[in-house]
């Protein structure tokens, strides 16, 4: 009788042996893959969301150095269309009272139709000077009018008159200059200016306008800074601006300066690290408090405007990460479970299969063995 029950329950012990060793290869499997997806999907959603805010900053920052082209050519265009408007005005009360009216008055009628004239919201004006460097007009600074400013210079030691008399007395009598001049109702401290100067021919003046450059550029930054605000972003995101003290221009946090992000320095010794180098732009990886004042970790891309001594950059949170992570595993579980389940199924009935199988083999080899018995 042995034989039998060996014919009988071998194939059921062999199927649950085989069912069992299986499972812990396939839950092997499942973990290995598991820890594997963890580390693609790590790889995938920080390599990704860092192209993402990377293409994002340089489309920013390219926008930024074309504001700068354009603006500079609309300048310099705006005070050279101003001089010729001024200039043509000029011409016309000149060929208006040429005939009826002395040189005074006539610089007087002239005087009058520019003293009021601003533009560049404000701070754009004329100004007149013979050839010889006497001052005609200047509405900002009448005690330079009838004075002989030839031997003026600036704080760069450049002859401002002397250069503007060489503009007039060139081939074009006209073109663009570059000096150093006091703000009204300002300081003593001198600024960058660019002006365009054109000669008046009849009296053997020149006329002029200047914008300073620093005014312009702060006018400038405000749009880009507009601009930026105004910007939409994924997933709630922003861009933020930092000067070259380490406040905050542009932010939806309630930080002022980086030295109020944190008291861990994640974010400070990296930015200042970035700031005295070479880079031009570089990635960070820091923990930053949340709204619940717990640390969460961040990785920003940070890239200088180095004209304005700017930072501009924009980040992710990895507590997105995670959420990721977390999603792939219920589906590998799900996967996992389903796997189980279906060797469940398959060694039942395959356990049932060979059951019968065994069960009628064994009553056939037992009825051969009788018969062979018998005819012994």
């Amino acid at each position: 009788w042995p034989i039998w029950g060996i014919i009988k329950y071998v194939p059921i012990i062999f199927i649950i042996i085989t069912s069992v060793f299986t499972t812990i290869y396939i839950s092997s499997d499942y973990n290995n893959n598991l820890n594997k997806e963890k580390e693609k999907i790590e790889k995938d959603y920080i390599d990704f969301n860092k192209d993402m805010i990377q293409s994002h900053i340089n489309r920013i920052s390219e926008y930024i150095n074309n504001k700068n082209l354009l603006t500079n050519d609309f300048l310099k265009e705006d005070i050279k269309h101003q001089v010729y408007t001024a200039h043509n005005m000029m011409t016309s009360i000149y060929n208006e009272f040429k005939d009826t009216r002395t040189k005074e008055e006539i610089t007087l009628i002239i005087k009058t139709a520019l003293k009021n004239i601003k533009f560049n919201k404000g701070r754009g004006y004329y100004f007149i000077y013979d050839l010889d460097g006497v001052g005609v007009f200047h509405p900002v600074k009448t005690e330079r009018e009838g004075i002989n400013l030839f031997n003026a210079k600036d704080i760069n030691g450049t002859y401002i008159i002397q250069e503007s008399i060489n503009i007039a007395k060139s081939e074009k009598q006209e073109g663009y200059q570059i000096w150093m001049f006091d703000k009204p109702n300002g300081l003593l401290k001198e600024y960058e200016k660019i002006g365009f100067i054109k000669k008046f021919e009849p009296y053997n003046w020149f006329i002029g306008v200047g914008e300073y450059v620093e005014d312009f550029e702060n006018e400038i930054k405000n749009e880009v800074v507009q601009y930026i605000k105004d910007l939409g972003y994924k997933d709630a995101g922003y861009v933020f601006l930092i000067d070259k003290k380490g406040d905050f221009l542009l932010t939806k946090t309630e930080f002022t300066n980086v030295r109020d992000m944190d008291k861990k320095n994640s974010f400070i010794e990296p930015f200042n690290d970035f700031i005295n180098s070479e880079n031009k732009y570089t990635f960070l990886e820091y923990k930053l408090l949340d709204d619940s004042k717990k640390y969460s970790g961040k990785i920003s891309y940070l890239k200088k405007i180095e004209k304005y001594d700017w930072v501009i950059g924009t980040g992710f949170n990895l507590d997105n990460l995670n959420s990721k992570i977390e999603e792939k595993q219920i589906a590998l579980e799900k996967d996992h479970d389903k796997r189980i389940y279906s060797i469940f199924i398959v060694a039942i009935a395959m356990t049932a299969l060979f059951l019968l199988l065994s069960i009628f083999i064994s009553k056939l080899l037992k009825k051969k063995f009788l018969e062979y018995k018998e005819n012994l």
